[in-house]
């Protein structure tokens, strides 16, 4: 299954441990998802200072192909993520994202609908990124059990209480997919930094074979990880911080399943601005976008050619 996924530097003294992260005690992703009966569009979701879980009903056989959405109301929570796990069954999933909208206008909550039919005015941004994993040696399923959050110890993402959206990519033979996750959490007060995800994307191409955009920082942050995408995947891909490479991968490997991932053990500090520059040689151009995942932000973010939205 093709992934294409799309973010944190570590203070000068050390990392301290956050109580209940990395607890081998630790909630665990719900190991038999159950049948949901045809016709019930229930999600059941539990919110606790050590986790949520949620399930959510399966897609439509036949009905639900592409990118679908299921948007679901969070609670209040003060705490902050530190590890996320999917559990699935079914047939003809290929990639799952966790986004949320932060002003929703109440429709289609607690239901699968077309992405492309929330129309214009839907604008997501990240809840959470894949992080600290080693995609490529990994011998876990991303989508069954892997756990897709390995931030240093003492850091935790941001918890939005807002609608979520669980985005679920199909292929054309899916049919019932049903997805439940776990998601591990620790107290706002026992941890020491909150992580955000900053996309950053070219927006509309320009058609030169060459092209680049900066995004700037507000403040100094600790970059964790770096994923990337570029279409075509020809030429090269870099990332380049406070005028020095971060990140750099040969386009092909875009197209290679598991995709690239640029994880940083000792966290990268940068303070002023971070580059993306996609060359394609001698093609056109059409997507140049890469996923910082980074602390301490109070939240996730998007830069589309330098500009925050």
């Amino acid at each position: 299954m093709m992934l294409l996924w799309l973010l944190a530097c570590v203070p000068d003294d050390p990392r301290p441990e956050v109580e209940g992260q990395n607890n081998p005690e630790r909630k665990e992703v719900i190991n038999d998802v159950q049948e949901t009966p045809k016709g019930q569009d229930v999600t059941a979701v539990q919110v606790s200072e050590t986790g949520i879980n949620l399930k959510l009903p399966p897609t439509e056989s036949g009905k639900a192909k592409g990118k679908q959405c299921f948007l679901q109301e969070m609670p209040k929570a003060d705490v902050g993520i530190t590890g996320v796990k999917y559990q699935t069954k079914g047939k003809g999933l290929q990639l799952i994202r966790l986004r949320m909208i932060e002003n929703s206008d109440g429709k289609n909550i607690g239901q699968w609908v077309d992405c492309e039919s929330l129309g214009t005015g839907y604008f997501s941004k990240p809840v959470i990124e894949i992080a600290g994993v080693d995609l490529e040696n990994t011998k876990e399923d991303p989508f069954n059990g892997m756990d897709w959050v390995n931030l240093p110890e003492g850091v935790a993402f941001t918890y939005p209480a807002n609608v979520w959206v669980f985005e679920a990519w199909l292929g054309d033979d899916a049919k019932e997919v049903e997805i439940s996750i776990a998601i591990d959490t620790i107290p706002v007060d026992k941890g020491k930094h909150f992580a955000g995800v900053v996309e950053m994307d070219l927006g509309a191409a320009s058609g030169d074979p060459k092209q680049s955009f900066t995004c700037p920082w507000e403040k100094e942050v600790n970059i964790v990880s770096v994923l990337g995408y570029a279409s075509p995947s020809s030429g090269s891909f870099s990332v380049s911080c406070d005028e020095k490479e971060v990140y750099s991968v040969d386009s092909k490997k875009f197209a290679s399943d598991p995709p690239p991932v640029g994880n940083f053990p000792e966290p990268v500090a940068v303070s002023e601005a971070c580059t993306v520059t996609c060359d394609w040689k001698t093609e056109t151009g059409a997507i140049c976008t890469a996923s910082v995942v980074a602390y301490p932000l109070e939240k996730s973010a998007i830069c589309v050619n330098g500009g925050f939205q």
